[in-house]
C-alpha cells in the first residue's frame, strides 16, 4: 500500500518520458540541436512542424525554419511525415527515430506526430520548457527508436467550472498540461446548482448577471459562444477534445431560477418556496426547451459527444405532479418496474419510485442528442440495471461497495463492468479512485497508477467497450487545482496510455522525480508526495457539522492512512452540540467485505474504536462509515482521527 515516499531510489533512469512508450531501443550517440537545425515536413505535417518549431525556439532561442520535405532528410534535420496508409499504430501512434545526424518522425494521423513531439520535448533538458533560454546548455537528445501508441482512446480530465468559474486562460493552460502528458479529453462541467456558465442565445436570461439570484455564486462568470469557440480551436491544435456537460434533471438550480416555469406545477420552488429544483419530466414544452439548448451546444462544440448529466436527483415534486403522473400512465412506465429497483430505492432521498420518470426523461434527452448527430454521455445510475439508453456512453462514478448517498445503499455492481457486459461504451471515473478532489495531489499516487480501468473478468470482446479513464476535479477554486491534481494526474496519464505489462511502479517513480523540476518551470503548484504515516501517528480523517441533527451518516475514505495490515484505532471527538453514541458499522474493501469494529472507550465527548485489517489490497476501497443520532433540535459538530497502532 506504500503510495508515496521521500527516500531516494536506486532505480536507473533510462529515459524521462511519461507516459512510458510501448517499444524503445537505445542507440549509440546523441543528436544536438543548434542554430543550423531545421525542420522538414510534408504538406499534411506542416501544422505540427510549426508547433514543434515554436516550442523549440521558445526554449533554445534558436530559429527552426520549416521547409518542405525533400527526398531524403539531410544532416541536422528533424523530418516529419504523415503516412495515412500506416495504420498499424492507430490514430495516435507514432515512430520516433533519433540518430546523430537527424531525427525522423512518422505517423498515420496528425495526433501521432504531435505526441512524438511531446516525447522529443521530454527527452531534451528540462530548460527547453523555459522561454528563450540563453544559457550555455547543450541541447542534446539521446539516440533511440520509439514505436508507441496508447492503450485507451479516452484519457481525460473533468473540470468543474460551474461551482467555481475557471478563466479562459486557465483552461488553455490545462489544455497544454494535458497535451504534454498525452491526455486527450477535457470534460467541462458547465452547469450545476450554483451557476450556469454558457451563453445560450435562445435564452438570454441564463447569461444575464442581473438575473443571478443572491444565493448563487456571486463570483461566477459566463463563457460567451466566442470564448468557447476559441477554447475549442485551441484544444484542437493540441489534439484535446472539449466535452461539454449540461446537467439534467437535477443540479439545475441556476437555470430553474431563471426559468422556474420548467419545474413541476406543484413544486413550491417555482414560486419562491422550498423544494428541490428539478425539471418536470411530464411536460413536452420542457423537452422543447432542452432541445433548443442542446442545439446551440452542438453548434459551438465540435466534439462528437454531449454529456447530459443524469445523477443525484430527488423527484420529490414528481410524485404529486399531475403532468408527471399522466406521463407514467400514458407511457406505461410502471411496466419497467421491478422488485430489485424497489429494494434499491426503498430508503432513497426523494421519491422511492423516481427512477421511472428519470429513465424516461434521460432516454428522451439522449434521443435528442442523437438527433443532433452527437453521442450522449450519462453518469451511471443505479436505476438502469443494464437497460441503458441506445447509442449512449456511460461514465462510471460508482464503485462496487461505494455508498450511494442519494439512494442510501451500497452500489451492488461495478457500473463499468455492467455497461461493458451490455455492449455500451463506458468511461471509468470511479469516485473511489479517480475523484481527485479527495485528498491532495501528493497522496495515493501508486494506487492511482496501478488502478485498472478494465474491470476484472471481462473477455476481450467485452473489454473493448471500456474507452479509458478520466479524473474528476469537483468544486475547488482554480488556484487550488494544481495542488489537487499534481502529481496524481501524471500517474493517471501513464496508466491510461501504457499497457499494464509495461508499467512498473519503481521505474515510474524514478521518472516522476525527474518531472518535478519540469512542473516547477511550467508553473504548476504541485503537492509534494508525503511520507506515509508511521505507526502510532494520528491523522485527521474527516469531520461533521450538522445543524439540528436528527440522524446523519458520514463516510470517510481512509486509503491514505491504511498503509498495511495491522490494527487501527479511530477516535471521534464531539467539538460542540449534542449526539448520542456514534455507531461505526463497517470498513469496506472493493469486494464489499465488512470488518468488525470494536468499541474501546466512551468518555464524555470522546469515542474510540478499533479494527483489524488482515491484508491490504492496493485496489481496495477503505472507508469508515459513521452513523450519528441527535434529538432533532441540537446542532452536532465533531471530527475523527485515525492511527495505526501496530
Amino acid at each position: 500500500m506504500a503510495t508515496q515516499t521521500t527516500k531516494k531510489r536506486s532505480t536507473t533512469i533510462k529515459h524521462t518520458i511519461i507516459p512510458q512508450p510501448q517499444v524503445m531501443k537505445r542507440l549509440p550517440g546523441e543528436f544536438q540541436l543548434d542554430s543550423d537545425t531545421h525542420i522538414t515536413a510534408d504538406a499534411l505535417s506542416r501544422n505540427t512542424a510549426k508547433y514543434l518549431s515554436s516550442a523549440l525556439a521558445d526554449g533554445t532561442g534558436f530559429r527552426f525554419p520549416v521547409a518542405a520535405s525533400g527526398r531524403e532528410p539531410g544532416p541536422g534535420s528533424i523530418s516529419m511525415k504523415l503516412d495515412p496508409a500506416s495504420t498499424d499504430l492507430g490514430e495516435e501512434g507514432y515512430t520516433l527515430t533519433i540518430q546523430p545526424e537527424r531525427i525522423q518522425i512518422q505517423a498515420s494521423h496528425p495526433a501521432g506526430l504531435f505526441y512524438a513531439c511531446q516525447s522529443l520535448l521530454q527527452l531534451l533538458p528540462r530548460e527547453i520548457l523555459k522561454k528563450s533560454e540563453k544559457s550555455r546548455i547543450r541541447w542534446v537528445v539521446p539516440c533511440m527508436t520509439i514505436k508507441d501508441q496508447p492503450q485507451f482512446p479516452w484519457r481525460g480530465l473533468m473540470l468543474d467550472v460551474a461551482r467555481n468559474f475557471h478563466t479562459k486562460a486557465f483552461i488553455k493552460r490545462y489544455i497544454d498540461l494535458l497535451a504534454f502528458y498525452k491526455m486527450n479529453r477535457l470534460h467541462l462541467h458547465l452547469t450545476d446548482g450554483q451557476a450556469w456558465t454558457l451563453q445560450i442565445r435562445h435564452y438570454p436570461r441564463l447569461a444575464d448577471r442581473r438575473k443571478i439570484p443572491p444565493h448563487t455564486n456571486p463570483a461566477r462568470g459566463v463563457y460567451t459562444q466566442k470564448d468557447i469557440r476559441e477554447i475549442v480551436r485551441y484544444a484542437a491544435s493540441r489534439h484535446v477534445m472539449i466535452i461539454p456537460e449540461i446537467e439534467f434533471p437535477c443540479h439545475s438550480d441556476a437555470i430553474l431560477d431563471c426559468y422556474p416555469e420548467l419545474m413541476c406545477v406543484n413544486n413550491p420552488a417555482r414560486t419562491g418556496g422550498h423544494g428541490h429544483k428539478e425539471y418536470c419530466p411530464g411536460r413536452d414544452d420542457v423537452y422543447d426547451f432542452i432541445k433548443n439548448v442542446l442545439t446551440e451546444v452542438a453548434e459551438i462544440f465540435d466534439a462528437p459527444y454531449i454529456h447530459i448529466g443524469g445523477d443525484e436527483y430527488f423527484g420529490t415534486a414528481w410524485e404529486n405532479c399531475p403532468d408527471c403522473q399522466k406521463r407514467i400512465k400514458r407511457e406505461k412506465l410502471g411496466d419497467g418496474d421491478s422488485p430489485e429497483l424497489q429494494t434499491l430505492f426503498s430508503n432513497c432521498q426523494g421519491s422511492p419510485r423516481k427512477y421511472l420518470l428519470y429513465r424516461y426523461m434521460m432516454r428522451r434527452i439522449a434521443k435528442q442528442v442523437v438527433s443532433l448527430k452527437r453521442i450522449p454521455i450519462l453518469w451511471d445510475d443505479l436505476s438502469w440495471r443494464g437497460e441503458f439508453p441506445e447509442k449512449t456512453v456511460f461514465i462510471q462514478w460508482h464503485y462496487k461497495g461505494l455508498f450511494d448517498w442519494m439512494q442510501q445503499v451500497d452500489a451492488p455492481d461495478d457500473p463499468a463492468r455492467e455497461a461493458a457486459l451490455a455492449g455500451h461504451p463506458v468511461i471509468t471515473a470511479p469516485a473511489s479512485h479517480l475523484y481527485f478532489d479527495y485528498f491532495n495531489g501528493g497522496k495515493l499516487i501508486q494506487r492511482i497508477y496501478e488502478f485498472e480501468p478494465v474491470p476484472r473478468g471481462l473477455k476481450a470482446d467485452q473489454a473493448k467497450y471500456v474507452l479509458g479513464p478520466q479524473a474528476c476535479m469537483w468544486e475547488h477554486a482554480q488556484e487550488k487545482i494544481d495542488g489537487m491534481l499534481f502529481p496524481r494526474l501524471i500517474a493517471l496519464a501513464e496508466q491510461a496510455w501504457t499497457p499494464k505489462r509495461l508499467r512498473k511502479w519503481a521505474e515510474f517513480s524514478a521518472r516522476l522525480d525527474q518531472h518535478y523540476p519540469r512542473l516547477k518551470i511550467l508553473g504548476v503548484q504541485y503537492t509534494k508526495p508525503v511520507t506515509l504515516p508511521i505507526i502510532g501517528e494520528s491523522r485527521p480523517v474527516g469531520s461533521w457539522d450538522i445543524p439540528k441533527m436528527e440522524g446523519g451518516l458520514k463516510e470517510w475514505l481512509i486509503n491514505d492512512i491504511v498503509t498495511g495490515r495491522g490494527q487501527y484505532e479511530l477516535t471521534l471527538k464531539l467539538k460542540s452540540g449534542r449526539t448520542s453514541d456514534p455507531v461505526i458499522r463497517a470498513f469496506w474493501t472493493d469486494d464489499g467485505h465488512e470488518m468488525p469494529v470494536v468499541p474501546i472507550k466512551t468518555k464524555g465527548n470522546l469515542w474510540v474504536y478499533r479494527f483489524k485489517i488482515p491484508d491490504v489490497k492496493l485496489q481496495g476501497l477503505y472507508s469508515a462509515r459513521l452513523y450519528l443520532k441527535g434529538d432533532g433540535r441540537s446542532d452536532s459538530c465533531g471530527e475523527g482521527f485515525l492511527r495505526r497502532i501496530r
